[in-house]
Protein backbone atom coordinates (compact mmCIF):
# COMPACT_ATOMS: atom_id res chain seq x y z
CA UNK A 1 0.00 0.00 0.00
CA UNK A 2 1.49 3.22 -1.05
CA UNK A 3 0.23 6.75 0.51
CA UNK A 4 1.32 10.12 -0.74
CA UNK A 5 -0.06 12.92 1.99
CA UNK A 6 0.84 16.43 1.28
CA UNK A 7 0.43 18.22 4.65
CA UNK A 8 0.10 21.98 5.52
CA UNK A 9 1.88 21.12 9.22
CA UNK A 10 3.96 18.48 10.61
CA UNK A 11 1.61 16.03 12.95
CA UNK A 12 1.23 12.08 13.68
CA UNK A 13 -1.37 10.72 11.27
CA UNK A 14 -3.53 7.77 12.55
CA UNK A 15 -3.86 4.99 10.24
CA UNK A 16 -6.88 2.67 10.60
CA UNK A 17 -7.41 -0.14 8.10
CA UNK A 18 -10.50 -2.24 8.55
CA UNK A 19 -12.26 -5.34 7.12
CA UNK A 20 -16.04 -5.19 5.40
CA UNK A 21 -17.36 -6.38 8.92
CA UNK A 22 -15.81 -3.39 10.37
CA UNK A 23 -13.22 -5.17 12.90
CA UNK A 24 -10.22 -3.24 12.57
CA UNK A 25 -7.34 -5.13 11.26
CA UNK A 26 -4.37 -2.66 10.99
CA UNK A 27 -4.17 0.71 13.05
CA UNK A 28 -1.46 2.54 14.39
CA UNK A 29 0.28 6.29 14.89
CA UNK A 30 2.91 7.81 12.86
CA UNK A 31 4.82 11.56 12.79
CA UNK A 32 4.69 13.33 9.10
CA UNK A 33 6.48 16.21 8.40
CA UNK A 34 4.55 19.07 6.73
CA UNK A 35 4.47 19.12 2.54
CA UNK A 36 4.28 15.50 0.85
CA UNK A 37 4.42 12.59 2.76
CA UNK A 38 5.32 9.03 0.59
CA UNK A 39 4.62 6.01 3.30
CA UNK A 40 4.76 2.45 2.07
CA UNK A 41 2.80 -0.40 4.22
CA UNK A 42 3.04 -3.76 3.97
CA UNK A 43 -0.84 -5.68 3.57
CA UNK A 44 0.78 -9.13 2.57
CA UNK A 45 -0.50 -10.35 5.49
CA UNK A 46 -4.24 -9.75 4.99
CA UNK A 47 -6.50 -11.64 3.35
CA UNK A 48 -7.68 -10.84 -0.23
CA UNK A 49 -10.61 -8.74 0.20
CA UNK A 50 -12.10 -5.38 0.33
CA UNK A 51 -11.14 -2.93 3.49
CA UNK A 52 -11.83 0.46 4.37
CA UNK A 53 -8.73 2.48 4.68
CA UNK A 54 -9.20 5.83 7.34
CA UNK A 55 -6.56 8.89 7.49
CA UNK A 56 -6.89 10.90 10.59
CA UNK A 57 -4.87 13.96 11.06
CA UNK A 58 -5.61 16.20 13.93
CA UNK A 59 -9.29 16.97 13.29
CA UNK A 60 -9.57 16.15 9.76
CA UNK A 61 -10.22 12.65 8.37
CA UNK A 62 -10.49 11.18 5.24
CA UNK A 63 -11.35 7.34 4.32
CA UNK A 64 -10.54 4.85 0.60
CA UNK A 65 -11.40 1.87 0.07
CA UNK A 66 -8.72 -0.37 -0.55
CA UNK A 67 -8.86 -3.98 -2.09
CA UNK A 68 -6.07 -6.67 -1.45
CA UNK A 69 -5.39 -8.69 -4.29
Amino acid sequence: LNIALDLQNAGMVQFDVSDITGRTVLSFNEAANSGVNNMVYDLNSAAAGVYQLRLTVGNNATSQQIIVR
